[in-house]
């Protein structure tokens, strides 16, 4: 089988971590004898251009990673003030990458789409004209925080409504899912990687019990609310320890609350 995964957003290069959960389902998949690819749309910003008339309208790279053809475009959004025909644009530019892609690996027989928005107009767009079926994996907490007005529901449910499956990553996630667009969603978690089954270890005679929590550091995920927790639980007990890796604009704040909660000698922060 040839799957194109076609995601919402992917990392830049091989150090970027934004998105490198479907870069890692893709080696996954393809470690197992499929034949995948990846092409990845992603948005310039026009505040950063410096020169109206020296810019290039489109930037496209091919590479392969883990003997993964991956083929990214860039482009700039001219239309952003008129969000109808700034989902055309980006349709445009999917679809032009698309059939570049073709030209050069052949036609896929499924596309994965990862997160309905943006990536889902692509591949409604693309089965329209080419008959390719896509299947639609969601991760956006957008839904559950009520981001989406009602025009973009609708387009939503429609996506959803012509995709061949629609796969949620938590049993929760797909409730909320079917109240949003009243279709039914499968539960398919997030792939873990097969040295958490291989090497599990029994506890050793450690002092210390250490949490670890691992996220971009962002409002959304709530870290501040672990911490509280934490501190409440287990402030001024030395033998538990909480590690947190990640990092983002969170970070600063996060590391004064662990200072004002007197943490400072069980709370880690790890980095990127």
């Amino acid at each position: 089988m040839h799957v194109l995964i076609l995601p919402s957003w992917y990392p830049a290069d091989e150090y970027d971590i934004n998105g490198v959960f479907f870069r890692e389902q893709a080696i996954a998949l393809k470690k197992q004898g499929v034949t995948v690819g990846v092409i990845s749309i992603s948005l310039l910003s026009l505040r950063k251009m410096r020169n109206i008339f020296s810019y290039t309208i489109t930037r496209v790279s091919v590479t392969e990673e883990e003997d993964i053809p991956t083929y990214r475009k860039s482009y700039r959004n001219w239309f952003y003030k008129i969000p109808i025909l700034g989902k055309a644009w980006y349709v445009l530019n999917a679809r032009k990458l698309f059939l570049r892609y073709v030209k050069e690996q052949g036609y896929p027989d499924i596309i994965h789409v990862h997160s309905i928005l943006d990536a889902g107009f692509a591949a409604m767009n693309i089965k329209n004209r080419f008959s390719i079926p896509y299947v639609v994996t969601e991760h956006s907490t957008s839904f559950a925080r009520n981001l989406h007005s009602q025009r973009e529901l609708k387009l939503i449910r429609m996506i959803a409504d012509r995709s061949n499956s629609n796969i949620a990553v938590s049993s929760p996630f797909a409730s909320l899912l079917h109240i949003k667009t009243g279709k039914e969603w499968t539960v398919m978690p997030n792939i873990v990687h097969e040295r958490f089954f291989r090497e599990i270890r029994e506890p050793g005679n450690q002092l210390n019990f250490r949490f670890i929590n691992i996220c971009f550091l962002s409002k959304k995920k709530r870290v501040d609310l672990l911490i509280n927790a934490f501190s409440s639980v287990f402030g001024g007990n030395p033998k538990i320890e909480l590690y947190i890796g990640g990092t983002g604009d969170q970070l600063p704040e996060l590391k004064q609350l662990v200072s004002n909660l007197n943490l400072e000698k069980q709370v880690v922060f790890l980095g990127a």
